[in-house]
């Protein structure tokens, strides 16, 4: 699978992902509702991508938050997972909706690094935040280029 990459200033990056999020204009509560079941799809299709893979909540999460959006958001808990084969699994469930291009995906890389850690900052190292939208993964400058590698991003 292609799977373009972009690297961009913070700010920028922060730009981009307010545009992907932006709320979808509905005309009334029929058109509201018909949002929230294609965010409910494609939230039970990552779901189900990322369990042929993967446990919830020891490894990913994808959160059941709505708002009226193409877009929707998780998070990764392992090393293991952090990598092109999580890019890939998102990319196939979001490729499974209709007009994919319109829906972004944000993760957040929330590490256990010490599960025996008394505190959430001994507990977790945060890695960094990238979304993905119309097979192309946007990432902020701020992740180290050893994470993006993993993630197998070329810069």
């Amino acid at each position: 699978m292609q799977i373009n990459y972009k690297v961009l200033p913070d700010k920028e990056y922060k730009a981009i992902l307010s545009d992907a999020c932006e709320f979808v204009q509905v005309k009334n509560k029929k058109e509201e509702e018909e949002i929230g079941d294609k965010v409910g799809t494609l939230q039970e299709n990552i779901e189900k991508s990322l369990k042929e893979k993967w446990q919830r909540d020891d490894d990913w999460y994808v959160s059941w938050d709505f708002n009226i959006q193409y877009y929707t958001c998780g998070a990764i808990y392992s090393e293991r997972i952090f990598s092109k084969d999580y890019l890939i699994q998102i990319i196939k469930a979001i490729d499974l909706m209709d007009e994919p291009e319109k829906w972004a995906y944000h993760t957040v890389a929330e590490i256990e690094v010490n599960p025996n850690g008394k505190t959430l900052g001994e507990s977790v190292e945060w890695w960094g935040e990238f979304f993905i939208k119309d097979k192309t993964v946007y990432i902020p400058q701020s992740m180290k280029k050893k994470y993006r590698k993993m993630l197998g991003c070329p810069r």
